[in-house]
């Protein structure tokens, strides 16, 4: 048979779903992220519309599509690989039949996503690279001019890989280390209560310094989105408070599912930047998303020098993913 025959005889079925099947659907994935949870994109976005495309009666790939309170339909701030979750079947059988049956339900989707909203956005997981699919509809769809394929990167961390807490710090860079230790060695660092207030103290802290205040009247509601989403049990908040006490002065935020730990927010304010501080807080994060049972601790983006040298200082290596951009019916 044919690849076109092939093709056409999978017609996948397309429907939209509720926010129960789609957590099913997501609590099944084998490469199903903490930013593709229905709960988590709830709470972040205004509406998020839920396409599933089934072959032959079997659910294949769930597509999100969110819109934001401003009419923007985009991934909301502080997401990561916000796009298409497949379910198990679509990794079975010879590679020419699972490449196949990818294209067919890309063709599909991307094809009812460009007559329902003019395109899409979307970003792939790390490990999901195969990005033919899309360059093959969007040719046979004669769209290939406004379909952007961007090659990006994280830092993540294998928390499988044994070693304990000494097997974390083994892998931070030497300045690193000797920072945790000093740290360590200083005490008196214990957790503190936080709450919303403390998320937002401190994030517009750091809009600030970087001369930007208007971040966090745009993304006020994303923080406390991510503020409740914690309350309810989908990731942790390591708080710390100066020496002197008072409210929290440093925080990091961590979203997990899905055996993945997504480092969303490391926030201080002036009294609490210090280096020393500053890596010893990367480290509890690190060992308390061991602790949780994700496999992975992905520092959410490792794109620009600076960002780059800091999350490999804490050992994480370089993982290769894409971002995926097809508007041929909003084109300015």
């Amino acid at each position: 048979m044919s690849g076109q025959v092939f093709l056409e005889r999978l017609r996948p079925r397309l429907a939209r779903v509720g926010s129960d099947e789609a957590e099913r659907f997501w609590l099944a994935s084998p490469r199903a992220t903490p930013f593709v949870r229905p709960a988590v994109l709830a709470a972040l976005c205004a509406e998020v519309e839920w396409w599933l495309a089934s072959v032959d009666g079997r659910p294949m790939c769930l597509w999100p599509v969110c819109h934001r309170a401003d009419g923007r339909i985009e991934a909301p701030d502080f997401s990561y690989y916000v796009g298409p979750i497949w379910a198990p079947e679509a990794d079975a059988g010879s590679m020419r039949s699972r490449v196949l049956l990818r294209t067919a339900v890309v063709a599909a989707l991307g094809t009812a996503l460009r007559h329902a909203h003019g395109g899409f956005s979307i970003e792939l997981p790390p490990g999901d690279h195969d990005v033919r699919p899309f360059r093959w509809w969007a040719a046979e769809a004669r769209i290939e001019s406004f379909l952007r394929i961007s090659a990006q990167y994280t830092g993540e961390i294998d928390l499988a890989a044994g070693g304990g807490d000494d097997g974390l710090l083994a892998g931070f860079a030497k300045t690193r280390r000797q920072a945790v230790t000093r740290r360590l060695r200083r005490g008196g660092l214990e957790p503190v209560d936080w709450d919303l207030a403390d998320v937002e103290r401190l994030y517009r802290a750091m809009a600030e310094r970087q001369g930007r205040p208007e971040l966090h009247a745009t993304r006020v509601d994303e923080l406390r989105g991510l503020a409740r989403l914690v309350e309810e049990g989908h990731g942790f908040v390591d708080a710390v408070a100066n020496e002197s006490g008072g409210p929290a002065s440093a925080l990091r935020l961590v979203l997990v599912g899905g055996g993945i730990a997504c480092d969303v927010l490391s926030l201080a304010d002036d009294l609490a930047r210090d280096e020393d501080l500053v890596a010893l807080m990367a480290f509890r994060a690190i060992r308390r998303s061991r602790a949780s049972g994700a496999r992975v601790h992905d520092f959410n983006g490792a794109n620009s020098l600076v960002r780059g040298s800091d999350v490999h200082s804490y050992g994480a290596k370089a993982a290769l993913y894409f971002a995926i951009d097809c508007w041929p019916d909003r084109a300015s």
